[in-house]
């Protein structure tokens, strides 16, 4: 196992450069909401495509309109307009358009247009332009999604560089305080360190056979080393605990029987429950349920075949080099984990209803939930493409960045028909008319007369003498459709334009235009992926709740206890939410902090983390719920050789009529050894006669010790359990 496990990250290491260099900042657009529709409408009807580049240009001396600045830009394009990734190149000097001036008059700004399948390729082209665009007397800076993606990107490899450099020596004095040995706090650590580079080979595999965003990294490295650590933690608690009753053979044969099954299960149901992301279209979401379900399997191989052939080798050395004296059996009986488990088994009700509440109040604020695209006032002020991005929206008159983009198709004939365009006129009407909107660009205003040029005149623009115009013109006119700017003033993801998409999209509902209208431009796109991931969620939990069900019914054979497990996640992930909410969305300790409040929550964050199953480890202290299987008992007073130890307790004794209490104390749910001794004494007497009877002997012995424990429990019962109790000590040392 040994072999296989590191064999496994040597077939990964290969591919992880080229894997992850296809990873992208896109993926979250919905493929068949209107907005989607319409982009493939200008591709079809216009010939549109591409990812934009902007540069502001700004000098400190000279107005941004002078001859002198516009050369000076002219001149630094020149390299790019040889390129054959090159579409085109707008500005102040190529169409003399004073949108691309600046209120003050200081700045202007040009659009690069380049043939990109993907974000990432259009990344690459930006990284050559920074070197190939110099302009001495003038300041650029880059702006656009293109210039966002990259400085998300480069934000999040940053963040994850100190997240590793913060969380691992963090995670290693925890380790040490609780295990109080450094071989034993090393191994778990060094289980997460190497499920990392395994996890990172699976995702770049997933991005060479489909595609997949950037922010799979992140789970690569933060819940890869979380969940390797976590399920390797009680792996060498269970190990630690069985090697001072039994030799490393049993007690390593003991711990993957219980723990190792526990994780097991964990694992498969949690990369089980992750295929809800296949709920939603945006392969974005899709990647990172993938990319989980990869991180999270990869974890449990390596717990269960890394981290036991270690503890095969090291058996009782593993409590070696230690820095203060912890018992492995520390806590059970004493500790402040005893004295809390007690307190509030002692009085649940005064705990219960406190708690329920806290958890209810907690999770209020989710009540005012906003949800939202990321937009560029997540990134830091100081950024380089928030600069732009600010300087575009508040600078200047008007910026074509992110407009509302509408394609109108007429019900009948083509777009060009001299009655088509006349009608094409009343939709422009409608639009202008609509609040917030300032203008609606259109092919009549290339027309010597605007609005008023007759449409025969506007069709033969598109044939027109001068190359320049008629290029433009295509770019509003075809056959199939014409194309309309709305340009409205706000920031592109502000209340007043989501109402005015909204408001577009009702007249083509209206259907008295006579023409079928495509809305979309980036606002519409963030309603389009919201509506979208709202009407889908619903179903995603109800499958991952389902799943969850399943699993802990056939693992735990309870109705119950699957549902309560469901209901607490419930509770704490709404309360989850609503510290979410009050600290990042509505900016309470943001000076603590150190952030900046966007006044919204990214609508795929309550999806990353509702669609995390219930783990089966967690409140079940993993090793010891776990019914026995095969040879190897999973309660813990059971061991291979068929014995109990002396005082443990087992997994379902408040099914059985032990201490339910010191179970729960001492971290497992109970049974009595006695009763599962006694009923395979009965089980080995028919199956074996004699040849067992060395086996009836051991099992007699311990089964007394069980009674004699039920005698002692039932003296301080209360009568009716006191009853009960002495009638299970007589079934069960009757012979």
């Amino acid at each position: 196992m040994l072999w296989l496990s590191l064999a496994l990250l040597l077939v990964a290491a290969p591919v992880i450069p080229q894997g992850l260099s296809r990873l992208d900042g896109g993926g979250w657009d919905a493929p068949n909401s209107e907005s989607a529709r319409l982009q493939a409408a200008l591709e079809e009807d216009f010939g549109e495509h591409g990812s934009t580049i902007v540069i502001v240009f700004s000098s400190n001396t000279l107005p941004a309109t002078d001859p002198a600045v516009q050369d000076e830009i002219t001149r630094a394009l020149a390299p790019l307009r040889d390129r054959s990734e090159v579409l085109s190149i707008a500005g102040y000097a190529t169409t003399g358009s004073s949108q691309f001036i600046s209120r003050d008059g200081k700045k202007t700004y040009v659009v690069i247009t380049v043939d990109a399948e993907s974000v990432a390729e259009a990344e690459r082209y930006l990284h050559d332009y920074r070197s190939l665009i110099v302009t001495p007397n003038l300041t650029q800076t880059y702006g656009g999604w293109v210039a966002a993606s990259e400085a998300f990107n480069s934000l999040v490899s940053r963040d994850l560089r100190v997240q590793e450099l913060v969380s691992l020596p963090l995670t290693l004095i925890v380790l040490v305080l609780v295990f109080g040995s450094l071989v034993a706090a090393g191994l778990p650590l060094a289980v997460g360190l190497v499920s990392i580079p395994a996890a990172l080979g699976g995702i770049a595999l997933m991005a060479l056979l489909t595609d997949a965003s950037i922010y799979v990294l992140n789970i690569a490295t933060m819940l890869g080393l979380a969940v390797a650590i976590d399920y390797s933690l009680f792996l060498v608690t269970r190990f630690r605990e069985e090697l001072t009753h039994h030799p490393i053979d049993a007690a390593l044969a003991a711990t993957l029987a219980t723990t190792g099954k526990a994780v097991f299960v964990s694992g498969i149901t949690v990369a089980i429950g992750l295929s809800g992301m296949a709920f939603f279209p945006t392969y974005a979401l899709r990647s990172m349920g993938l990319a989980r379900a990869i991180v999270v399997g990869l974890a449990v191989f390596y717990a269960l075949t890394l981290l036991p052939a270690a503890l095969a080798m090291l058996g009782p050395k593993v409590n070696r080099l230690q820095v203060r004296r912890v018992s492995p059996l520390a806590g059970q009986d004493a500790g402040v984990w005893h004295w809390l488990a007690t307190g509030v088994m002692r009085r649940p009700v005064l705990v219960l209803l406190p708690v329920l509440a806290a958890l209810v109040v907690a999770g209020a604020p989710f009540l005012g939930a906003r949800f939202d695209s990321p937009g560029m006032d997540m990134l830091p002020r100081s950024e380089e493409s928030r600069i732009a991005y600010e300087a575009l929206t508040y600078e200047f008159a008007e910026t074509q960045l992110a407009p509302v983009l509408v394609v109108a198709r007429p019900a009948s004939g083509a777009m060009t028909d001299p009655a088509n365009l006349a009608a094409l006129r009343r939709v422009i009407d409608a639009i202008a008319v609509l609040p917030g909107v300032e203008q609606v660009q259109s092919v009549y205003d290339l027309a010597p007369a605007g609005r008023d040029t007759p449409p025969a005149e506007v069709a033969r623009l598109l044939g027109g003498a001068d190359p320049a115009t008629a290029a433009l013109a295509r770019s509003y006119l075809s056959e199939r459709g014409a194309r309309l700017t709305v340009i409205a003033p706000g920031e592109q993801y502000s209340d007043a334009l989501k109402r005015l998409v909204r408001d577009i999209r009702a007249l083509d509902e209206d259907g008295t235009l006579d023409f079928h209208l495509l809305v979309g431009g980036a606002t519409a796109y963030d309603l389009d992926l919201v509506h979208t991931i709202v009407f889908r969620l619903p179903y995603a939990i109800g499958f991952i709740m389902v799943v969850t069900y399943v699993v802990l019914f056939l693992l735990l054979g309870s109705v119950v206890l699957p549902l309560k497990a469901i209901a607490m996640n419930v509770l704490s992930i709404t309360a989850s939410f609503g510290a979410l909410i009050w600290i990042f969305q509505d900016g309470h300790l943001k000076g603590l902090f150190g952030f900046e409040p966007t006044g919204y929550i990214v609508t795929t964050v309550p999806v990353m983390i509702v669609l995390y199953p219930v783990r089966v480890v967690d409140g079940l202290r993993g090793p010891d719920a776990l019914p026995g299987q095969g040879g190897v008992r999973a309660d813990r007073g059971q061991h291979p050789g068929g014995g109990t130890r002396p005082g443990a307790d087992g997994p379902d004794d408040h099914q059985r009529g032990g201490d339910h209490d010191r179970a729960v104390r001492r971290g497992g749910v109970c049974q009595v050894p006695a009763v599962r001794v006694a009923r395979d004494r009965d089980g080995h007497r028919g199956a074996g006669g004699r040849h067992h009877r060395s086996g009836l002997a051991r099992a007699g012995h311990h089964a007394a010790d069980g009674a004699a424990e039920l005698v002692g429990a039932a003296a301080a019962a209360p009568p009716a359990a006191a009853a009960r109790a002495r009638r299970r000590t007589a079934r069960a040392a009757r012979p």
